[in-house]
């Protein structure tokens, strides 16, 4: 009985050592600690955002959240694995705001925060009657009717 316990006592010894070598290295490991550098979000049309920003060591995704409003409840929109994404399918000339998390295996570090517009959905209408009309060998006139608005 003896040497039963003393075996069980010396196997738990070792699982204990082996676990607790292991542990140090999983925290070191863990999740990034610094927010994606330069997140720019820029509207480029009435219903797209476009995001970038830079790269975080240890970061194998980021991980996206959109409000509209800087305080209110962030939704998740996506992941990338790059540095870029385009929201897409949103509401013309809103205000949005975004949380871009580094993440990795081990969860999502630190975030960053950036907000656009996006554009207004208004169809730009040219100019009616545009002339224009040679006045010398280095100048042309334009003219052309009013528009509205």
């Amino acid at each position: 009985m003896k040497k039963v316990f003393k075996i069980f006592t010396t196997l738990l010894l070792m699982i204990i050592l082996v676990v607790g070598t292991l542990v140090p290295i999983a925290s070191a490991a863990g999740t990034p600690q610094t927010p994606p550098p330069n997140l720019v979000a820029t509207g480029i049309s009435a219903t797209q955002i476009q995001l970038t920003w830079g790269s975080v060591s240890g970061a194998t995704k980021y991980d996206l959240y959109r409000a509209t409003s800087q305080y209110g409840s962030y939704s998740p929109v996506g992941s990338s694995t790059t540095l870029s994404y385009t929201d897409n399918g949103l509401t013309n000339n809103t205000h949005f705001y975004y949380l871009v998390f580094s993440a990795n295996s081990y969860g999502e570090g630190a975030d960053s925060l950036a907000n656009a517009w996006t554009l207004s959905g208004t169809p730009q209408t040219p100019p009616p009657n545009l002339v224009a009309t040679g006045i010398s060998a280095t100048q042309i006139q334009l003219t052309w009717g009013s528009v509205s608005g």
